[in-house]
């Protein structure tokens, strides 16, 4: 990085099959050194469970692992490599990280003019536009998730996705206020067979705060649109607003230290 004067905000990691089980293995406990990585029908969730100390795993209690990089998966619920994608999906949700997930019948496949031919939502994410330096939120429990196909529906035909259609845009980063504006993509803006939602509603982390510090328990003050609510962060520092309803419309969700 040095030698290229490569910005040290904007590494990213990606890979194909064991690439892609790489891919999410190194990339995911490294948060400090990948903006985001984007893993292509990885070879099993095997690494990135040991890594990450995902269940049966437990993590230590003085493991103090970087957010993560916002994490883009596409794997085919006919390829045997993706099993466990279900416990993968779980613990990510469980320990409130970004993930953006895309599936169909395609199987193992490595060419992206086939895979498109069966799910068109895997490019559909700037994940090159994430930033090291910048804060995002995490997307969980959303109305708007297909079900999954793992573990016991590997013969359905039908393609799916886990928070595709939402998208941010960073406005305020201080000690003091933590301001970004949330929406979903419309029809101007993806063309796809999969029908756009006009609204969701989610659960809403915000990870990599640049300046904002919370102490786990301390009360922040929070506003989305008209709904205000009061909450604290969990003991990792994490601040998560519950039951968000997301639409087209960009509203500007704001954490805060005093009301």
């Amino acid at each position: 990085m040095a030698k290229y004067s490569i910005d040290t905000n904007r590494v990213y990691l990606s890979g194909n099959s064991m690439g892609g089980s790489g891919t999410l293995g190194i990339g995911m406990p490294h948060g400090d050194l990948f903006a985001a990585i984007k893993a292509n029908v990885p070879a099993g969730i095997e690494h990135v469970s040991e890594r990450m100390y995902f269940p049966p795993g437990v993590l230590p209690d003085n493991a103090r692992l970087p957010d993560p990089p916002v994490v883009i998966d596409y794997s085919a619920q006919n390829d045997g490599w993706s099993r466990g994608h279900d416990a993968f999906v779980k613990a990510m949700n469980e320990r409130k990280y970004p993930l953006f997930l895309y599936w169909g019948p395609f199987g193992h496949a490595n060419s992206h003019e086939n895979i498109l031919k069966v799910n068109d939502l895997i490019n559909s994410f700037d994940w090159l536009g994430v930033k090291k330096d910048e804060c995002y939120p995490v997307f969980t429990r959303a109305s708007t998730n297909d079900p999954l196909p793992w573990p016991d529906r590997l013969g359905d035909k039908a393609s799916g996705q886990v928070n595709a259609f939402f998208r941010w845009t960073n406005v305020t980063d201080t000690a003091d206020v933590v301001e970004t504006k949330l929406f979903l993509v419309t029809a101007k803006d993806l063309k796809t067979s999969f029908t756009i939602p006009s609204e969701a509603i989610a659960d809403v982390t915000l990870r990599r705060l640049q300046k904002l510090r919370p102490a786990p328990g301390a009360a922040l003050y929070w506003t989305f649109g008209k709904a205000t609510g009061e909450v604290k962060p969990d003991a990792t520092g994490c601040v998560t607003i519950p039951g968000l309803k997301i639409t087209a419309e960009p509203t500007t969700l704001s954490v805060r230290t005093t009301k």
